[in-house]
């Protein structure tokens, strides 16, 4: 069945820390890319090389990048894992009707500090401060349904609700 929408922006999103409802700050977020570690092929039985994947991840962050500084970007200096649940509004546009529809998003990530910017003092600008973390897991929800689930420390990677990882757990007797 054919997409009946345009996705078209992030209309609005909110960062609460720790499952609770307690706003961490106005900040914009980078999200981590999803490389696979591989390794190169080569040798008897195959004419040239090619990369495989190895079945995992390299190093994955994530950064915020703060508007101003607060107390509440200080607790990130904090040593052990920071977990941050970011729920969105996706708007498409309806290709029958035109009307803006509103879709929900909800990406929590953990992991642990890496790096923390204070940033700059200006007269009348951001600051731009910073907080990187290395992401241990991350789940991103659409509309209430799992997309996407990457767990490297409990060996979990789904995607569209199908467990990436079966196969290998079954095979090391997890």
């Amino acid at each position: 069945m054919a997409n009946k929408a345009i996705p078209d922006r992030l209309k609005d999103f909110m960062v609460y820390k720790n499952g609770t409802t307690d706003l961490v700050g106005v900040a914009d977020i980078q999200l981590p890319s999803f490389s696979f570690a591989t390794e190169e092929v080569k040798g008897a039985g195959v004419f040239g090389s090619f990369e495989s994947s190895v079945g995992s991840f390299g190093s994955q962050k994530i950064t915020l990048n703060w508007h101003s500084i607060t107390d509440r970007l200080f607790d990130f200096l904090e040593l052990g894992a920071h977990r941050l649940d970011c729920r969105g509004a996706l708007q498409e546009h309806d290709r029958g009707s035109g009307r803006l529809i509103t879709r929900a998003l909800r990406i929590v990530v953990q992991g642990n500090t890496t790096s923390g910017e204070l940033g700059k003092l200006e007269k009348g600008t951001t600051t731009d401060s910073s907080t990187e973390l290395e992401i241990t897991y991350i789940k991103i929800d659409m509309d209430g349904k799992n997309v996407l689930e990457l767990d490297k420390l409990n060996y979990i990677y789904r995607v569209n609700g199908k467990d990436q990882l079966a196969d290998t757990r079954r095979a090391l007797g997890l």
